[in-house]
């Protein structure tokens, strides 16, 4: 793994034009000599402490798009593309979009730091405009809602509001608390969205990897919404992208760690065990290099809704993605993965 990627280094750059701006202002060394220097543990990818200091809150997390704390290849590459071009992947819509950050959900006393926080991207310009509530990934014990900044860049290019969602982490709390932060959240954004100019009967949920997880639990066990006063149909629709749909197969340290030992508990946290003909309209999206488990766990899921008689249900296999990929292409203008969702949204709007 490590020799080619001091070779893709090599290649870099030469074509990005980026050796001295990103890595030293000798310019003396090759981007692949600097990469065997900072690269201290040569496990191939470079963790933030590995990186120079003044690069380093430029790389992370914008550019860590599986929040794993380190820049594997595919990462490294797009901070390089990213330093090529000088300009951020949000700055096409900085003309167009207001951010409003850490918006509280929840109390400080028991969500500390932006833990029960949330952030806002909004079309400037617009007012009643659709809504896409965006939960991060992370494996439910790390990452945070500043990775999606990217990508709700360019939800908003196409019109959409962007809430993107924090929540508390195991080992710190356990199952249920994941998917009543994000219940919560939602709630907030149903009573407060329309304060910034966002229409909340148009509100779709999405979430990648644990997030997407959470997005279709809260979409088929309603008593988390019901908590809040809230029924899941104002939820427009739900998209999820690479989610956990059985906990069953989980292994038990894990297991533990996250839904307990319970086995009423265990059964009961899973999507699958809540299937019913009237959730929202859902996509299921994953890539195709997804664990074989992963995928079928999806595909069994849309089959029961569909046997339940559930009228909308999409399940999509997307080519040429790994797991955490599929979400950092969603950045990309042409990327398949957002045209898919954007389609479904769309479609679900009209009258």
């Amino acid at each position: 793994m490590r020799q080619p990627l001091l070779f893709l280094f090599a290649y870099l750059s030469v074509t990005l034009l980026v050796e001295v701006a990103a890595w030293g202002s000798d310019g003396k060394d090759s981007l692949a000599s600097r990469l065997r220097r900072f690269d201290t543990n040569r496990d191939g990818k470079l963790s933030a402490k590995e990186m120079p200091v003044r690069i380093r809150s430029e790389a992370f997390p914008k550019y860590d798009a599986n929040n794993d704390g380190l820049l594997g290849q595919e990462e490294l590459t797009n901070f390089l593309r990213g330093r090529a071009r000088q300009e951020p992947r949000e700055s096409r819509a900085d003309k167009t979009m207001k951010v409003v950050r850490n918006l509280r959900y929840a109390p400080a006393s028991s969500h500390p730091g932006t833990l029960g926080a949330l952030d806002l991207y909004l079309p400037s310009k617009k007012r009643d405009f659709p809504l896409l509530f965006f939960v991060h990934g992370g494996a439910f014990v790390k990452g945070d809602k500043a990775s999606l900044a990217a990508n709700a860049a360019r939800f908003v290019e196409q019109g959409y509001g962007v809430i993107a969602v924090n929540y508390r982490l195991s080992p710190t709390v356990r199952f249920p608390a994941h998917v009543e932060d994000v219940a919560a959240a939602y709630a907030w954004v149903q009573s407060n969205i329309h304060k910034y100019g966002g229409d909340p009967g148009a509100v779709f949920i999405a979430g990648g990897s644990a997030g997407g997880y959470l997005v279709a639990l809260l979409s088929l066990d309603a008593r988390f919404l019901k908590k809040h006063q809230l029924e899941t149909k104002t939820i427009r629709g739900t998209i999820a992208i690479s989610g956990l749909m059985n906990t069953g197969p989980v292994p038990p340290e894990r297991l533990k760690m996250i839904w307990g030992q319970d086995p009423k508990t265990v059964r009961d946290a899973s999507p699958q065990q809540h299937v019913r003909k009237d959730a929202p309209p859902i996509l299921f999206m994953y890539a195709d290099a997804d664990k074989e488990g992963r995928k079928q766990q999806n595909q069994r899921t849309a089959e029961l809704l569909k046997q339940a008689g559930h009228p909308d249900v999409t399940v999509k296999e997307l080519a040429n993605r790994t797991h955490d990929s599929l979400r950092s292409h969603l950045a990309n203008q042409n990327d398949p993965g957002l045209k898919l969702m954007l389609n479904f949204m769309d479609r679900l709007l009209r009258p």
